[in-house]
């Protein structure tokens, strides 16, 4: 069985990370498809090798270190990945990774973690810390309702 594995962001090593590892142990073959990876901060435990990036992994480091800044891309970039042949897809997801495009063939099953809490749970302080008032919060709120 051909097996892939889906994660949000590999930027750094908490608890949904922990998650996709055991998913990660359980199938050591399987490539891990993510939005972005941060080689310095989990490659000790996800081997750049096995990991598959969206396009947006090329934009310059310094974008990607404030990677939610790319957030209206995030959607498109995870229905981008291309996991075409796989009968198996697993995903851990707390915002994207459950958005992913397979086959009608294709058996997709999401560990579906809380949602992201910048959306959520925190979403007025993520607007006061990140100062998203007046014309910037004209571009968010819709963002936030399609996310």
């Amino acid at each position: 069985m051909k097996v892939a594995l889906v994660h949000d962001f590999l930027v750094k090593l908490g608890g949904a990370e922990r998650v996709l590892k055991v998913f990660a142990d359980m199938y050591p073959k399987a490539p891990i498809f993510t939005l972005f990876y941060d080689e310095e901060k989990v490659g000790n435990v996800f081997p750049k090798e096995r990991v598959i990036t969206s396009n947006l992994q090329k934009y310059p480091k310094f974008i990607r270190k404030r990677y939610r800044l790319l957030l209206p891309k995030f959607p498109q970039a995870i229905e981008d990945l291309d996991l075409e042949g796989y009968d198996l897809v697993l995903s851990s997801s707390t915002a994207m990774a459950h958005g992913i495009l397979t086959s009608i063939d294709t058996k997709h099953v999401c560990y579906c973690h809380s949602p992201i809490r910048y959306a959520w749970d925190w979403a007025n302080e993520y607007r006061r810390e990140n100062n998203i008032n007046g014309i910037k919060m004209l571009l968010y709120a819709p963002l936030m309702k399609y996310i």
